[in-house]
């Protein structure tokens, strides 16, 4: 993966000052000040008894590697015969390696969820695509490291705003429509205000069940490709839901480059500083009620109900207040300023020096990865 580089060099003082501008200019939250929200509910919500209780029902599987970065090269050996999505490493170093970030050890999870255990005690430091539940682990990194999260910086062209449809839709409820994913376990288990659903549903299901004919899965299947009919019923509407799957909602910051109004079911809660789902990095750097709608399982229902007592006016004006501010937080120099910002706290929270426990789970089937030493 290659990164353009052409926005100038990436300082922690360089990066201060950019995400100052896009406060200022687009009203987003300071990473700086995101990230010590974050820390603070990390170490608020970390429970040894919810930690043990969830190891002994198989919800935390073991740490797929322990990484060092060393601030040009990612060293990292496989704790398992093998990693679930290879390629993530291969990004982690090249996104590291661009925003100049600096030297730290962690722990990796590249499966859909990136909590996990450390031959069964509770990880001291993950980085992860998606924010894990604060009682499951130490401490944790969020970052961008899967394709999806790069995709408007690798492939700009295919989520520029002036390619979306500049007409906008009359008010109709607000739409849904994906595949039938998610690990409903982990949701029951640890997402937040979904207390009519039942364990074995997925948010998805759940939200399903409740909302239909404006909320449907596309197919039965945990994955399947959008259809002509489903792009055009997208397209049509002004108001769209963005609901967890395995782990984040991807379509969160699609529905905004899309120029629609976003209404976010879970993921982070300002307003009580909790998670209430997985979310992605940019997602705490939002402003519910500026950028989009912020709401729960739960409260899905009166949140829609409203949306629709809003002012058609006041409905737009948010979801292009979203738009501008999704694209400024997803151009390639917000990208890798906040990595460098999220890793300077990595930095300090778990020093490249810090040992990382990397017993194998099945011996004699050690793998290195990049380099690492042997």
């Amino acid at each position: 993966m290659n990164f353009r580089r052409s926005s100038g060099s990436i300082t922690s003082d360089s990066c201060a000052t950019h995400f100052d501008h896009l406060a200022t200019a687009h009203g987003i939250v300071h990473p700086s000040r995101a990230l010590r929200q974050l820390q603070k509910a990390g170490r608020a919500g970390k429970n040894d008894a919810t930690f043990a209780s969830a190891l002994r029902q198989g919800l935390i599987l073991e740490c797929e590697a322990c990484v060092r970065w060393d601030g040009a090269k990612l060293q990292a050996r496989q704790r398992t015969a093998s990693l679930v999505h290879s390629d993530v490493l291969r990004r982690m170093e090249a996104v590291l390696l661009a925003a100049s970030a600096p030297p730290f050890s962690t722990y990796v999870n590249t499966r859909d969820n990136a909590f996990c255990h450390v031959a069964g005690q509770m990880a001291d430091h993950v980085a992860g695509h998606g924010f894990s539940p604060p009682a499951l682990l130490r401490a944790q990194t969020l970052l961008p490291l899967q394709a999806d999260q790069l995709e408007w910086i690798i492939m700009p062209n295919t989520t520029k705003s002036d390619q979306q449809p500049q007409l906008w839709p009359a008010f109709d409820g607000c739409l849904w429509r994906g595949g039938n994913t998610g690990w409903h376990r982990v949701q029951s288990a640890f997402n937040v205000n979904r207390t009519t659903c039942m364990q074995t549903q997925t948010d998805r299901q759940c939200v399903v069940n409740r909302h239909m004919p404006k909320a449907s899965l596309m197919c039965r299947k945990r994955k399947c490709p959008a259809t002509t009919a489903d792009r055009q019923a997208i397209e049509r509407s002004q108001c769209m839901l963005a609901v967890d799957g395995n782990s984040y909602a991807t379509i969160f910051s699609r529905i905004m480059l899309a120029g629609r109004l976003a209404v976010r079911v879970g993921g982070w809660d300002a307003a009580t500083q909790r998670r209430l789902s997985s979310f992605e990095w940019y997602e705490p750097l939002l402003v519910a009620g500026k950028h989009y709608i912020s709401t729960s399982v739960d409260d899905l229902g009166v949140a829609i109900e409203w949306i629709a007592s809003r002012p058609d006016a006041w409905r737009r004006r948010v979801a292009l207040k979203g738009q501008a501010a999704i694209q400024a937080l997803l151009a390639e120099r917000s990208i890798l300023c906040y990595v460098l910002l999220a890793t300077d706290l990595a930095a300090i929270r778990s020093p490249a020096s810090t040992s990382v426990v990397c017993p194998l789970v099945q011996p004699g089937k050690a793998k290195y990865v990049k380099g690492a030493p042997r």
